[in-house]
């Protein structure tokens, strides 16, 4: 793979060294601004890139890989910086000028992109999934998207691979960054501040922010500019230390013949490799990230940038042909990669195979050399023209106008192609259960049939689109209260998939038994809590469930829930529910796993002779964990474990649909919750018996 390598950094210059003319001669003060090109940056530009590729293509592979992202936001906090510092040093920096530089940089990709994501979602989505691809385009027209996902970052948010744009929430922190820094450097110029100490400020107080939240709102830390600005500052505190010079051991030893300068730039490129070694090896999504792990790869970016071209590393590795062409077409390689890995698992319901993602992201390569070669190069390059920024806003501006319709009509219901097949879309529209519009949740009452009158979590502030930590101060009395009439009661403990089996035990226990129930959405129940607290529901919750288990003394206890389904964990609860005096436990293992949506995945790959069984999207691995524990979970008189699994799936594939209406009678509406008719069929054929003692 070769091409002929420009003697320049996209974020360097926008005039192609064959096109100088006379007009860029003039405007030779504010070119000289930009830093001169170092062709071991691009280099650091392909191992962010590639390495965001390979994790998000083959994820068990370079589990680390995503820190990709925290690289490119210190190449572009430094070379950014370096630019604005130069330009107000030198009294010649015009905002402009550099916006519209930022716009001939970014826009010529984003554009293609966001019109391929609308042309692609037009024919093969259906209308939910449409309308949020509508939002996201807008959100991704205007730099917000990582608000955008942060605000539908909650219980019921689906699964973040099938969204095709969930990619550009950096791109959204790097805009607001640009939108914040210049001005606050130019204010600080003109107050002659300290500009070293006000960027030293900034990082403190934003990686403050960061330490603070990591792990009390990891989603907020992660989305939240505030809290990832100070990796970008990391790299503007750089420009400052390196100003006018290519590497910090010129700063110590301006002579870079002497065996110091040499040791010094080794030594920083060295270290840089090992950080950013660390970090791609150790890291993975359980790591609490940003927090202090962000240093790696933050400060391995810095390193390798300290050490300048002239490093081994740097001239040897970084600095070779073939990294340095995938660090030209860096940019557009991001944008593209990531909606091809995201559409093709929506239209296979599942994560493609290995040598489909393989592909995807080859042709995401070849896209992207064409992006930069036919689009972003000519609009870019070349003589300045004011109707390139023009039409380019514009067409963003279009393109964000189009998502904000497609948004806010339900993704042109009934305008659109959408999935194949008569009644198809309108099967899928029906399950569509998104925040703010709870449509599937309202239509069947599972506010009632899930009993939310004993949730811990805050559902009718996220109705208004806000998501809180913060627990309910109380739930209804009759989840808690022994009822004298009942002289039998079953306690039910959990997170939503406990709350998914009381609608199927009301309606088929025998009267004399009363429900009491303590289920808080995403809380498995936990027995180390000794305090109640106003901060955290989930905390809430357990401290409650544990102090009403030891007042009402239940016959029996049912507890479900979604993960951590070991041996270890069961025993711990038992022992604790043992020592309250329970008398019967009973463990319900997880309702059957779907790749997707299961009413999404009916309607585009079964549809419409749908079977009662399937194969299809099944999440096999959860089956492998059920068939274990069933095997392994051995406690003793009084404990047992049943697997809802092992009534609804068999050899030729999990239930799709009970009864004789496809619609009223699918198992689930989700990836892994019952419908009504759902939990009506597991308690009636497993749960009943196994509390009572007798068949129904």
């Amino acid at each position: 793979m070769t091409t002929s390598m420009p003697a320049f950094s996209p974020e360097e210059t926008d005039v192609l060294p064959q096109e100088k003319t006379q007009a860029e001669a003039a405007r030779q003060a504010q070119v000289s601004t930009h830093p001169k090109y170092r062709p071991d940056i691009d280099g650091l530009r392909a191992v962010a890139v590639l390495s965001v590729l390979v994790f998000h293509g083959f994820p068990n592979i370079l589990k680390g890989g995503f820190i990709g992202v925290d690289i490119f936001f210190v190449i572009s906090g430094f070379l950014i910086s370096t630019i604005i510092i130069n330009g107000l040093r030198q009294n010649v920096f015009s905002f402009v000028e550099f916006y519209a530089r930022r716009v001939k940089r970014i826009f010529p990709a984003l554009l293609v992109v966001l019109l391929s994501c609308l042309v692609a979602g037009w024919f093969t989505l259906y209308d939910g999934e449409y309308q949020q691809l509508g939002k996201h385009v807008l959100g991704g027209a205007g730099f917000v998207a990582n608000l955008v996902l942060l605000a539908e970052s909650n219980y019921f948010d689906v699964m973040a691979d099938s969204k095709p744009l969930l990619h550009l929430w950096s791109l959204g922190i790097e805009e607001q960054f640009y939108f914040f820094w210049p001005l606050a450097l130019w204010v600080a110029a003109r107050r002659r501040w300290n500009l070293p100490l006000v960027t030293l400020g900034v990082i403190a107080l934003s990686f403050v922010w960061n330490l603070a939240w990591v792990h009390s709102d990891p989603t907020v830390t992660f989305y939240a500019p505030q809290t990832r600005f100070w990796e970008l500052l990391v790299g503007s505190l750089l420009a400052y230390a390196m100003l006018g010079r290519q590497s910090y051991a010129a700063v110590l030893y301006p002579d870079p013949r002497s065996r110091a300068h040499r040791a010094v730039a080794n030594a920083c490129a060295l270290a840089g490799v090992v950080m950013l070694a660390a970090g791609l090896l150790l890291l993975n999504k359980y790591r609490a990230f940003p927090g202090w792990w962000a240093w790696l790869p933050v400060g391995g970016a810095a390193a390798l940038i300290a050490a300048g071209p002239q490093a081994l590393f740097n001239r040897w590795i970084l600095g070779n042909p073939v990294l340095r062409w995938f660090g030209v077409i860096s940019f557009p390689l991001y944008l593209w990669h990531w909606p091809l890995l995201a559409f093709a698992r929506i239209l296979e319901g599942q994560t493609p195979g290995r040598l489909t993602r393989a592909g995807l992201l080859l042709l995401s390569v070849l896209l992207a050399w064409l992006t930069y070669k036919l689009i972003e190069s000519p609009l870019r390059f070349g003589r300045e023209r004011r109707h390139k920024t023009a039409a380019l806003l514009g067409g963003v501006a279009l393109a964000g106008a189009f998502g904000l319709g497609a948004f806010l009509s339900n993704g042109f219901a009934g305008a659109r192609p959408g999935l194949a097949g008569v009644g198809a879309q309108e099967f899928a529209a029906y399950f569509e259960n998104t925040v703010p519009g709870f449509h599937y949740y309202d239509l069947v009452g599972l506010h009632e049939k899930y009993r939310d009158e004993c949730n811990f979590y805050d559902l009718l502030s996220l109705r208004k689109g806000i998501e809180t930590r913060a627990p309910l101060e109380a739930i209804a009395p009759a989840c808690y209260t022994r009822d004298p009439a009942k002289p039998k009661a079953v306690f039910v403990w959990g997170d939503s998939l406990a709350q998914q089996l009381y609608h199927g035990l009301q309606v088929n226990l025998p009267p004399e038994w009363q429900i009491l129930q303590v289920g808080t959405s995403g809380c498995e129940p936990r027995v180390n809590v000794l305090a109640p607290t106003h901060e955290n529901y989930c905390l809430r919750s357990n401290w409650f469930a544990l102090k009403t288990l030891a007042e009402t003394k239940p016959d029996v206890v049912v507890v479900s829930f979604l993960a951590q389904h070991t041996v270890p964990n069961m025993n711990l609860i038992a022992d604790k529910l043992k020592a309250l005096g329970v008398g019967k436990v009973i463990f319900v293992g997880s309702s059957p796993q779907w790749t997707a949506n299961l009413p999404g995945l009916v309607a585009r790959k079964l549809w419409p002779d749908v079977p009662r069984r399937t194969l299809v999207g099944v999440d096999q691995q959860v089956l492998q964990d059920d068939a274990r524990l069933r095997q392994n979970f051995r406690y003793g008189p009084g404990v047992t474990f049943v697997s809802m699994i092992d009534l609804l799936c068999k050899q030729d594939g999990c239930t799709t649909y009970v009864g004789d209406n496809l619609r009223d009678g699918l198992i689930g509406y989700d990836q892994h919750h019952l419908t009504p008719a759902g939990s009506d069929y597991v308690a009636k054929h497993l749960l009943v018996e196994s509390i009572t003692g007798v068949k129904p």
